[in-house]
């Protein structure tokens, strides 16, 4: 598979003021395009700055939880930035991990997530205008979107409008992986304006309830009640034989590595087409993308769209 860039990985940590009483160290991972030496082709337009998509990990999950996709974005032209959250497996290993309860509203548990999603935006776009740093001028500021899976989904949900306190208006696109949506009402959802992209897995609900079932006490998992609610232009995919996590690396698992996944998994290669079309669609405004993103894939159970 032929990209029109490498990539290069970033660590970057920094100091946000989670509430007036206390600091907090965060540590992002950065995955930054690349432009490849012995390009020519006149058809790849080299840029000088790039969209930034802001990915949330799902709870025990990690930042480089979905390298498979996150590094397909960035080889197509996408600065990708996602967040180690305090809930991540990662996070402190020195300190067992507490469970959320269900029974009190998941904000009560994952507000830190939001608050985490607005600080790496706002640190990344002070460094967009450092000269100093590394992401000088990388950074297209008017095309950012945000991508998230499970619990990171629910923090994609609130900062692209779904929460009240936490909305972001520089978020213009939202990707939701298998969103967990528990405590969203039907106004939350009517909140948001942007243009997203819903992706749930065919075995998605039966999944959750067999491998989480000592987290989860919801008989049902609605996820397509935030498609319904929410303002077009949207789109909804659910991946034939997909589960909850193949939106993970766990998509890849008996693969060699990334690459020969990317080419031969087809639940692989529907999220990665899915996912750049409609990127390349409402962040690079590329009229041939929009095209594609309106055509059905063998790979999916369903897939319903409102422009």
């Amino acid at each position: 598979m032929e990209f029109p860039y490498s990539l290069k990985e970033i660590t970057h940590t920094f100091q946000y003021q989670l509430n007036p009483n206390e600091a907090k160290f965060l540590t992002l991972k950065l995955w930054i395009p690349l432009k490849k030496e012995n390009s020519v082709s006149s058809q790849i337009k080299l840029l000088h700055s790039y969209p930034l998509i802001l990915f949330s990990h799902g709870y025990l999950g990690a930042a480089s939880q979905s390298l498979f996709l996150t590094h397909f974005l960035t080889k197509n032209g996408y600065i990708v930035a996602a967040p180690e959250h305090t809930d991540g497996l990662f996070y402190n290993p020195y300190q067992p991990i507490k469970f959320f309860n269900v029974k009190k509203p998941i904000s009560a548990f994952a507000e830190e997530r939001l608050k985490d999603m607005k600080a790496a935006l706002d640190e990344l776009l002070e460094l967009n205008q450092n000269p100093r740093s590394e992401l000088f001028g990388l950074i297209s500021e008017n095309a950012i979107g945000t991508a998230g899976h499970s619990l990171g989904g629910w923090t994609a949900v609130g900062i692209s409008g779904g929460s009240q306190n936490y909305s972001d208006h520089r978020i213009k696109a939202g990707l939701f992986l298998a969103p967990f949506i528990k405590d969203y009402t039907p106004n939350d959802f009517k909140r948001i304006h942007i243009p997203q992209m819903h992706m749930v897995g065919e075995m998605d609900q039966d999944n959750l309830k067999s491998f989480l079932r000592f987290i989860l006490r919801e008989k049902k998992l609605p996820r397509k009640t935030a498609y319904d609610q929410t303002n077009p232009p949207k789109f909804f995919l659910m991946i034939k034989n997909g589960n909850h996590f193949t939106f993970t690396d766990w998509t890849c698992l008996f693969y060699r590595n990334l690459s020969t996944c990317q080419m031969k998994n087809p639940k692989a290669q529907t999220i990665l087409g899915y996912s750049l079309l409609f990127f390349d669609t409402f962040l690079k405004q590329k009229d041939k993308a929009r095209q594609g993103l309106l055509q059905n894939n063998a790979n999916l159970l369903h897939y319903e769209y409102e422009l």
